[in-house]
Parts: C-alpha cells; sequence; structure tokens
C-alpha cells in the first residue's frame, strides 16, 4: 500500500539545498586622515564588515582598487587599499562580495551600515600672493586662496622666516604684519584644505619709508620770468621718477622733463 497526501505550503526565505545565503550585517568604512571621511594620496582607506555565517574569504574592491583583506576575529574582516594621485576626486565607492563555506550561495553589498563615508580628494588649493611696495609702519600682505573640494582649511604665511597665521574673507586671505624696519622681504604663503593636500606661492614686500631725493640741476629757476613757451629741466634721482605740468597726468620721465606750448601765466 502507499499512503498519499497534499502539502498546503512551502516556504524558502534566504536557504537553498545547502543552508542559508550569507549575508553581510555590518560595515563601516574610514581613512587614515586627520579626518576619518576625507582621504588625500598616501592615505588608506579600512572597510570592517562581519557576515553571519562562516564564509570564504571575501572579494572587496575600493575605489575600483581590489583590496587586501585579512580577518579579525570570526565573521568579521577587514579589507584596506592605499590611495595614491592618481585616483580621482569624489565619494569613495566599495563593494564586498561572500561566498558560502559550500561555495554555491554569494551575496554583495556596496553600502554602509553605519552611515560612514569616504570623500576622496587629491587636489590642493589654490592660492595666490601679492607682491607690494609700502611705507606702512604695519604692512598689510594678502592674496587670494580657495579649495573647491574638502575645502580651505587655513593659510599661513612666511616672512624672512617668520610664519603667521592669515586670516580669511571669502576667497581672500591677509596678515598684518608687526612693525618692520625698512628692506626687502620674502614672502612665502600657504593654503591647506581639511584633507590635508597643500600649495604655496612666493611674494616679495619692499617696505621704504625713506623719501627719495630729486635735484633739478638745470631748467628755469623757482619763480622766474620767462618769454618762452618752452622749458626744459634736467634732474638726478636716486628713484624712479614721474613728472607732471600743472596737476596733469603723470608720465614717467628720467633725467630730464620737457614742455611746449605753454601759456602766458604761472606754471607749476
Amino acid at each position: 500500500q502507499v499512503a498519499t497526501g497534499t502539502i498546503d505550503q512551502l516556504y524558502f526565505v534566504g536557504y537553498n539545498n545547502f543552508g542559508p545565503i550569507p549575508n553581510i550585517i555590518s560595515a563601516s568604512i574610514h581613512s587614515s586622515n586627520a579626518s576619518t571621511t576625507l582621504a588625500k594620496a598616501g592615505d588608506t582607506i579600512t572597510l570592517t564588515f562581519s557576515a553571519d555565517e562562516a564564509v570564504q574569504t571575501p572579494t572587496v574592491t575600493i575605489a575600483g582598487h581590489p583590496a587586501s583583506v585579512a580577518t579579525t576575529t570570526g565573521n568579521t574582516f577587514e579589507a584596506s587599499t592605499t590611495f595614491t594621485s592618481a585616483d580621482a576626486n569624489g565619494p569613495v565607492a566599495f563593494s564586498v562580495g561572500v561566498t558560502s563555506t559550500l561555495g554555491d550561495d554569494s551575496f554583495v553589498v556596496s553600502t554602509t551600515s553605519d552611515g560612514t563615508a569616504v570623500y576622496a580628494d587629491f587636489t590642493p588649493p589654490t592660492i595666490t600672493a601679492d607682491s607690494r611696495v609700502t611705507n606702512e609702519p604695519t604692512p598689510l600682505i594678502g592674496g587670494g586662496a580657495s579649495d573647491t573640494d574638502s575645502g580651505l582649511a587655513s593659510v599661513s604665511a612666511v616672512v624672512n622666516g617668520v610664519a603667521y597665521t592669515a586670516s580669511t574673507t571669502g576667497s581672500a586671505w591677509s596678515v598684518l604684519l608687526p612693525n618692520l624696519p625698512e628692506g626687502l622681504y620674502a614672502i612665502t604663503a600657504t593654503a591647506t584644505d581639511n584633507a590635508g593636500n597643500s600649495a604655496s606661492s612666493s611674494a616679495t614686500l619692499l617696505v621704504d619709508r625713506t623719501a627719495p631725493v630729486v635735484t633739478i640741476t638745470s631748467g628755469p629757476a623757482n619763480g622766474s620770468l620767462t618769454n618762452q613757451t618752452s622749458a626744459t629741466f634736467a634732474f638726478t634721482s636716486d628713484a624712479p621718477t614721474t613728472c607732471a605740468l600743472d596737476g596733469g597726468s603723470y608720465v614717467s620721465c628720467s633725467g630730464s622733463f620737457a614742455t611746449t606750448s605753454l601759456s602766458a601765466g604761472t606754471h607749476l
């Protein structure tokens, strides 16, 4: 005799003929950077994840690179890779694939379970330093600085070997220096972004509080009278000079200055 009957319901949830499909139950990513959510060239990205059962060695990629995988405890693993300047800016993507010990079932995950994320920034900030000449008792130096990736963290300036922290407003930086003796000063300004990338720019500062000496050596004397409609003045100067007549526009002049078509009256 043979018994017969029916099976009302049969459920298959995460199982096959051999057992449950392995799952990633936790995943977290961080960088070796001082800011664990940012990465620059040379930083190591580490992904820590756990499976809910014993699995074969997982297959992991981070930012497109095959990552080295090590077991920490039980079914918990760490995968890591080190960035180079050839990598691309942007959010760091990853993929973890685990396969059951029997080799027939697998599960892939590409998001973290705790909301952690890493942004890669391999581009240094942009910075400029302005050269200037001044007679100010406490000179102001400055320039421009910006960063469009991880953002600008700081700007500093070294003036003849002395370091100063700059103030920033928008895309401009500035440093109010202490009273400096007259002379030529070398400036090196450095901008650093939040990922730790940096860039520098150089300039000079000339502090000159001594008025130049100009001596007129020939030409009509001050206050003299003439019936001529032109005049030429010769002079010596220990600095570059500009000349103007009667409040007109200044023009570069070196050693002499000539005027023509003078009208009747007083001229300065």
